[in-house]
Parts: structure tokens; C-alpha cells; sequence
């Protein structure tokens, strides 16, 4: 099923499958990107632009997968930082330069080196970024192990972190459901305004995000709101866009999380001087181009600084199942803990 995608992507960038006995990646030079995750034949489970080429050809960012950031936002993607105004994405992070350097039957490394500035802080930075990517299977599904490395020099005042990004549909019915396992009394942060109640459920074990690409809004959780310090998992369900009666599971997982507020660094829109977050999930709104999508994210502790270097390395996981919608749900609950968990769709 990803044989069409991929030959559409070899007319603008390099890009390689990985395959195993349960299914297959396709992973691009574009944007250092995992653009495709497929169980099986099955269609792609993550989300990507209805409108790739065009996007391609203008050397933009957004053509969907699970990418790499750095963070805080703030800073690098507003030109007017102090009032979140002007966002834009830096085409020298993303869709950047990346190039594969490394290639074996199950494992793919790529490398990106560029200049990025930092418009509050009015300093340029020299960063290098690496991917390290391992394809495996699991117990009916995938595992995409994923290791990011940063270094970055250059700097005075300027402190970056690393920042996974997951992209995904809404689902058949344009729905789906975001989970992240949190312990009782976590009071989850609105990015950018009043998350309405009916996109948002928390309960003594989870937060629930609806995902139906209608409405922007961003959810945040602090790490003193994550079970274990520095231990975080986001999940996402919809029932298949191409079949309701099946349920497409994701679930990226890391050791790796902050474990304190001064670990974080990417302050909320509404609130920049309030608490931040580690995990975080995106409900895009609609617009010319008819894009809906959501996004489960992972925000990691802010670089280490050595010898006037910031370095980073951080691992996660995003897990892939497709099976039947209530399969997939127990699964969910089973993975996360979180028996208690009614979704949306």
C-alpha cells in the first residue's frame, strides 16, 4: 500500500523503506522525517498532506510523519516572540538538510547541520541534529525505536531541548481519541486558550483529548503530573479512516521526560510565565486547504551545557497496532493503564 507513496516521494527527496515480518516504514531525507507506518499491507497510520506534492515543491514543512523539533517554540518559530505573533516554521530546522548517513536492513541514521536564531533572545545558533532510527516488530504491531541527538554551540543566553511530533488522522467518523496516563489530581494546561469541556475528559488515571481537526486548541501536562518522573506515554485510537471497523493504535513512550519545571522549557501561549509542560497534544482547525489532523508530542529536558556546548540525546518509542476498534481499545488500556478510559469516537 506505501509502494504509491514512495514513488511519488522519490521525485523530490531520497527516501528509503524498512521492512519487517509485521509490516514497514518509509523514512525520508525531506524534513528527516518517518513518513509512512504500515501494519501489514495496510494503509499509512500516520498522517500525511493530502497535498504533498505542492508542499514539497515549495520547500515547505508540513507533510505529515513524526519529526523532530526543538523547542521552546517561542523563540525559534514566532517572529514577534514576546506576543506570539507571526508564527512560521524555519525551513533551516524543517524541512532543513537532512541526509541519511547511515543504512542497514533494519536500521536508518540521518543528519541535519544548520543555523537557527533565536528571535527573543536575538542569538544565532550552529546545530546539529541526528535521528537514529530502528524498526522491530512487536507482538501484532510495530516498534519504531528512535534516538535524537543535538548539539548546538554559539550561544549566550539561548537554551534549546529536543521535541518529537507525531502526526495523525482523525479517524473514520473524523475522530479520534488522545490518552496520556497521568496520577490522580493532575490538572492538565490549556497552550493556547480554554480547551473546550467537550474536548477534554480527566479522570483519576488518564487525560482524554478529542482529536477532530475542527477546532485549534493545544493540551499540555506537567511532568509533576506524569506517574513516574521522567517516565511519560501518549496514546492515540481511531476507528481506520478507510474502515470503521477497525481500530489504529499509536503509542510513543520515553524514559527520557522531564522530571521537574526546570527541565521544560516551552512556555504556553496563554500563560508564558505559568507552568510547562512534557507532553503535549495538537487538534488542528480548519482552513483553505482543508487540513485535519492531530499531533501526540513528546518535549524533552532542556540540553546539557558543557564547555559553551548545549548536547542532548534523548530515545523513545512510538508502538503501531491495527486490529479490530475494540482490540485496539482494550489494548490501549491495557498498555497505559488505564482501565477507566471511554473514548470520543
Amino acid at each position: 500500500m506505501l509502494d504509491e507513496l514512495l514513488s511519488k516521494l522519490k521525485r523530490y527527496t531520497k527516501a528509503i523503506s524498512l521492512k519487517s515480518e509485521n509490516g514497514s516504514i518509509i523514512v525520508t531525507e525531506y524534513g528527516g522525517r518517518v513518513l509512512a507506518v504500515s501494519i501489514g499491507e495496510s494503509p499509512n497510520l500516520l498522517w500525511v498532506n493530502p497535498n504533498l506534492e505542492t508542499v514539497m515543491e515549495r520547500r515547505e514543512f508540513n507533510i505529515g510523519g513524526l519529526r523532530v523539533w526543538v523547542s521552546p517554540e517561542r523563540n525559534f518559530f514566532y517572529e514577534n516572540p514576546r506576543k506570539f505573533e507571526g508564527w512560521f516554521c524555519p525551513s533551516e530546522l524543517d524541512p532543513g538538510e537532512f541526509r541519511i548517513v547511515e543504512l542497514t536492513d533494519s536500521t536508518v541514521a540521518l543528519e541535519s547541520k544548520f543555523k537557527l536564531r533565536d528571535l527573543l533572545n536575538l542569538e544565532t545558533l550552529n546545530m546539529t541534529i541526528r535521528r537514529d532510527i530502528l524498526l522491530e516488530d512487536l507482538d501484532g504491531g510495530l516498534s519504531v525505536h528512535v534516538r535524537e541527538s543535538l548539539i548546538a554551540s554559539g550561544f549566550d543566553k539561548s537554551r534549546v531541548c529536543l521535541w518529537a511530533l507525531a502526526q495523525v488522522y482523525p479517524g473514520y467518523g473524523s475522530e479520534g481519541t488522545v490518552v496520556i496516563p497521568v496520577k490522580p489530581g493532575a490538572e492538565p494546561l490549556h497552550y493556547f486558550g480554554e480547551i473546550p469541556a467537550d474536548r477534554l475528559k480527566t479522570t483519576d488515571s488518564h487525560v482524554a483529548f478529542r482529536i477532530d481537526g475542527e477546532y485549534i486548541c493545544k493540551l499540555g501536562v506537567k511532568p509533576e503530573d506524569l506517574r513516574l518522573r521522567g517516565w511519560a506515554s501518549i496514546g492515540y485510537i481511531a476507528k481506520a479512516p478507510w474502515d470503521s471497523g477497525l481500530g489504529l493504535l499509536l503509542v510513543m513512550e520515553t524514559c527520557c521526560a522531564p522530571r521537574f519545571q526546570d527541565e521544560c522549557l516551552d512556555p504556553s501561549k496563554v500563560n508564558p510565565e505559568g507552568p510547562k509542560a512534557a507532553v503535549q497534544s495538537y487538534n488542528s482547525g480548519p482552513n483553505e486547504e482543508h487540513l485535519r489532523f492531530g499531533e501526540i508530542e513528546l518535549q524533552f529536558p532542556a540540553a546539557a551545557i558543557a564547555d559553551g556546548v548545549q548536547f542532548s540525546t534523548v530515545a523513545y518509542t512510538l508502538k503501531a497496532y491495527l486490529t479490530t476498534y475494540e482490540e485496539s481499545l482494550e489494548k490501549l488500556r491495557g498498555i497505559l493503564h488505564t482501565s477507566d478510559l471511554q473514548p470520543f469516537s
